[in-house]
């Protein structure tokens, strides 16, 4: 731009359309031109974003699982996940999905993979409650003799928290229900992440070491968002 003799916003609007599409990436410059002339290219959208209509949470293993209790811990820290997600845009879930799968990588070992889906009695964002089905379904679907690499966890068929249809069968206070979701979301929004970027109060079967976890050694600092990561600066 300096070749040019370009040095500020009014050195570039002086110049012809035709320049600045020439010089300055097309339609792109133009564009750029013509909202520093006050002149809006693209409308600002105020549109309130759409629910999503599934939530899903899939990691792959920094390493091997072999036995159900580890898989157990990975699909429920999923669970609460995807539930936190589902609670935060004022949804409820009709349907729970889990998966567990080898590493279709590896030419040499075994493969499996296998899915369930399980309908739930009646819709829900509780935490505990999504646990307890998703690990029924994965009881269903765990094979002994594999070394899996991937799970994960689908909330499905969502609709807003106002549409649910209660259930004359259903024995859940789900008023106490609730109460104790708004308390463990307000508790972790005010406590944060522990050192693993997870939920610092969060359910037992999630497990506390959690050494399936995603391999983060290489993942960028987290400068604007946590303390003991802040940018260090020596003068």
């Amino acid at each position: 731009m300096h070749q040019h003799q370009v040095y500020t916003a009014a050195d570039l609007v002086n110049h012809s359309p035709g320049w600045v599409y020439k010089y300055m990436g097309g339609v792109v410059g133009v564009r750029l031109r013509q909202e520093l002339l006050g002149i809006p290219c693209q409308e600002l959208d105020v549109t309130e974003e759409q629910t999503r209509k599934n939530i899903a949470c899939t990691r792959s293993f920094s390493q091997y699982i072999t036995k159900l209790d580890e898989l157990q811990e990975a699909v429920a820290t999923y669970t609460s996940r995807a539930a936190e997600k589902l609670r935060l845009q004022g949804s409820v879930a009709k349907a729970v999905s889990v998966f567990i799968r080898t590493n279709k990588f590896s030419v040499q070992a075994p493969q499996f993979h296998r899915a369930t889906t399980i309908a739930l009695p009646m819709a829900s964002a509780d935490t505990g409650e999504l646990i307890r089905y998703v690990l029924q379904g994965l009881r269903q679907i765990f094979q002994i003799g594999y070394a899996y690499k991937k799970a994960g966890v689908i909330l499905s068929d969502i609709i807003p928290e106002q549409q649910v249809q209660t259930n004359l069968f259903d024995t859940t206070d789900r008023d106490k229900s609730k109460k104790l979701m708004q308390a463990l979301d307000k508790l972790n929004t005010k406590m944060g992440k522990n050192e693993w970027a997870m939920n610092m109060i969060g359910y037992a079967t999630t497990g506390t070491k959690k050494d399936w976890r995603m391999n983060l050694s290489r993942m960028s600092p987290r400068y604007s968002t946590h303390w003991g990561e802040l940018l260090q600066v020596q003068i």
